[in-house]
């Protein structure tokens, strides 16, 4: 799968802007640490500031979210977390 639009990437992440050379020609970048629909979610929140979490998926978008430098998804998915615990 390929996901395109890399410039909201780029201003948002900045693991992913050393990704792209900085003349951001045609290229094709290979991610192995995290799945395709994780990519999504965290594309989509990096667009729209929204992201669905839940419990199921609050741990693998947390640590994408750590992995990638994105800390308001990374504490969104903490108080998920937290507030599982504390119910």
């Amino acid at each position: 799968n390929q996901a395109h639009g890399h410039w909201v990437l780029l201003s948002w992440c900045e693991k992913f802007a050393l990704m792209f050379d900085e003349e951001l020609t045609e290229q094709t970048i290979v991610l192995t640490d995290i799945s395709f629909e994780t990519l999504l979610s965290i594309c989509r929140y990096l667009y729209t500031d929204e992201c669905d979490i839940t419990l199921e998926n609050s741990i693998i978008l947390l640590k994408a979210a750590d992995l990638y430098g994105i800390e308001r998804l990374k504490a969104q998915c903490e108080h998920v977390i937290a507030s599982s615990i504390n119910d």
